[in-house]
């Protein structure tokens, strides 16, 4: 989040109240925030800090505008998952919740196995990946693979998932589907029954 010289002090304790009493807490939280801070504000993201049940990173930048400020923090995060907010918004009570129900996106260039695609599959949000490495065997048919170096590939299919809202449901059922044959009982019958065939052939 951003928060600058001229943001109202209520507005902002108010906009931090709203995360923590958020659902589904948030991993972290990044305040980008200008050098020339009013003291009044200054305490009230101290207090935050000092209530916070996850991490909470303060990074003081030059006033160059409220863009830079959301890259700066962009930049910085660690999580997959990312919530912009400003000063003076007050985050509805499950916004982190619903933000990741829409979509999950992933054009990952090189994957070992594609864990965090399948984890977006269990909670049935939709995934739009990439159609590299191991990620269209780890989707299969429940997901929308693109090609990872393609801009506007990437754009198409995120607007399908959720322009489409009939799509987005109808594959709802593959996603569950898909996670069950992907688990490790799945691999070790699989595996079990390879063995036998090639053993005896």
């Amino acid at each position: 989040m951003t928060t600058y010289a001229g943001d109202n002090q209520a507005e902002l304790r108010d906009c931090f109240t709203s995360l923590l009493e958020q659902e589904r807490q948030p991993d972290e939280t990044i305040i980008v925030r200008g050098h020339n801070l009013p003291s009044e504000l200054v305490e009230v993201i101290a207090e935050f800090e000092m209530n916070a049940p996850f991490s909470v990173h303060d990074i003081a930048i030059d006033d160059r505008g409220r863009g830079h400020a959301r890259n700066v923090g962009v930049e910085r995060a660690t999580s997959e998952f990312i919530a912009i907010i400003d000063a003076d918004d007050i985050a509805c009570q499950d916004r982190l919740s619903r933000q990741l129900e829409y979509f999950f996106a992933y054009p990952s260039v090189y994957e070992g196995f594609g864990i965090p695609p399948l984890e977006a599959m269990q909670s049935g949000t939709p995934v739009v990946t990439s159609n590299r490495s191991s990620l269209p065997e780890v989707v299969g048919n429940a997901g929308i693979t693109v090609d990872p170096t393609d801009p506007e590939a990437i754009a198409s299919g995120i607007s399908r998932v959720l322009r489409d809202e009939e799509f987005a449901t109808q594959r709802r059922e593959r996603r569950l589907e898909r996670t069950t044959q992907l688990s490790w009982d799945e691999t070790a019958s699989t595996i079990y029954d390879t063995v036998v065939e090639v053993s005896e052939n």
